[in-house]
């Protein structure tokens, strides 16, 4: 498996009047810009670019995020509150028997993950510890009425 990246960048693209157009998070910026070029019809408006670095990968998602929320580009669509509002209606939109199979199928796995961790610190070989959490799993599934759609 590759490493990751040390560092990743948050961007910030400019129309010829200095209106911040969109803000992103990427490890490879001209790579990423690329991509905006072939995809998105407004990457023609883009004038300026400013880039930031961030050491640590977990700080840049951050920075986005808040710069999304304050700096109000145009064309970002995650991370605004008409995007957040439309994440709250999609969510109250799923029935209470989806919730519920959900929930039960994130138990089973849970139970699934525990029985798995036990079994290997108990000395049980992977493949049979991993044989015998999924009848666990396969066990609590059938314990409980679970319906997949």
């Amino acid at each position: 498996m590759p490493a990751l990246p040390s560092r990743t960048a948050v961007y910030r693209l400019f129309d010829a009047d200095g209106t911040l157009l969109y803000v992103g998070t990427t490890y490879a910026p001209e790579r990423r810009f690329r991509d905006h070029r072939a995809k998105r019809t407004w990457w023609s408006q883009v004038d300026g670019i400013s880039i930031e670095w961030f050491t640590t990968r977990y700080r840049a998602p951050l920075a986005e995020a808040k710069a999304i929320k304050t700096e109000h580009p145009v064309h970002n669509v995650h991370q605004t509150a008409p995007w957040r509002e439309q994440q709250r209606v999609d969510a109250l939109a799923v029935s209470p028997e989806a919730r519920r199979n959900r929930s039960i199928g994130l138990k089973a796995h849970a139970a699934k993950a525990r029985a798995l961790s036990a079994l290997c610190r108990q000395g049980v070989p992977y493949r049979e510890a991993l044989r015998q959490a999924q009848l666990i799993r396969e066990q609590y599934l059938a314990t409980h009425p679970f319906h997949r759609p």
